[in-house]
């Protein structure tokens, strides 16, 4: 994000940001070379304390925000002193539809959508993935979000 051309606060908005300016986006528009720099400057330092606040507030929802809407409370808060399949399955039910939602979105987005030809020259890598590969990573990505559930 630092660097690109993009607010500072654009970790904020995600994803509806960065949808947004895709769509927005003029198709004669030239991308400027990828570039990394060893430091980041202020605009850059900005833009990691937005990513960390968006991280932080995700976080929060997952843990006290969302619970108590659905009448529940976090595990680690009580429930889970106890091994039961009843507060395993709120945690994995979470990672699994969260994992779902926004992987199969974003790749949605990137490979098959109506936009996908006018984000190609934006691509790092000029191959699309085969269908294998996006099956392939969406096992992965599943099966470590339920790793990630049995950590927690």
């Amino acid at each position: 994000m630092a660097g690109s051309g993009q607010p500072w606060f654009m970790p904020l908005t995600w994803p509806l940001g960065h949808v947004s300016t895709a769509v927005t986006k003029p198709a004669e528009d030239k991308p400027p070379p990828p570039s990394s720099t060893p430091y980041l400057d202020i605009t850059g330092n900005f833009t990691a304390m937005a990513a960390a606040a968006r991280s932080w507030t995700l976080a929060y929802l997952c843990i006290y925000y969302l619970p108590e809407k659905f009448g529940l409370v976090y595990p680690a808060f009580g429930p889970a002193k106890e091994f039961s399949s009843d507060w395993m399955i709120h945690i994995v039910a979470r990672n699994l539809l969260a994992t779902w939602i926004i992987c199969g979105f974003w790749d949605w987005f990137l490979y098959f959508s109506p936009i996908q030809k006018k984000l190609y020259k934006y691509k790092m890598n000029p191959v699309y993935p085969s269908l294998a590969q996006i099956k392939h990573d969406a096992l992965v990505t599943t099966s470590a979000s339920c790793a990630a559930a049995g950590i927690e």
